[in-house]
């Protein structure tokens, strides 16, 4: 079982698009994902959970109420993709904690009319079920 941490008490904050300034790693940009990812669900009433040293099949767990998300994010300049060991592996997970295998393509952002995203500073954010890979909007 992966080892995670709690941010409750971490204030995370999106400084813009710190891509465009910068070079930095693609390690780096998916750690930068995933704060986006727990900033936006923290700021609409979700617990952040992250995984330690971004371990284990979810990044982060995130809980609201009775619903329990197991997230597995991935950012990508263009369209973020996702390995099927990863998926079966999430799911394996997610199936063990009653929870919900949940994947976050995070990009930055572009006005392009997408419709099934939501946005945080400068980066999109999708959120899909992976039981049925419908589009999850809160």
């Amino acid at each position: 079982m992966p080892i995670f941490y709690d941010i409750a008490s971490i204030n995370v904050t999106c400084y813009g698009s710190y891509i465009e300034r910068c070079m930095y790693s693609w390690r780096e940009f998916g750690r930068e994902a995933e704060f986006v990812v727990a900033s936006y669900l923290r700021s609409k009433g979700w617990s952040i959970v992250f995984s330690a040293c971004s371990r284990g099949p979810a990044d982060i767990v995130a809980r609201k109420d009775e619903s329990i998300w197991c997230i597995q994010v991935k950012a990508s300049m263009k369209s973020p993709h996702i390995r099927s060991e990863e998926i079966r592996k999430l799911k394996k997970y997610a199936a063990s904690i009653e929870g919900i295998p949940v994947f976050a393509a995070v990009q930055p952002w572009e006005s392009n009319g997408e419709r099934n995203c939501t946005s945080l500073g400068s980066y999109m954010i999708f959120l899909y079920s992976m039981d049925d890979w419908k589009s999850l909007l809160l």
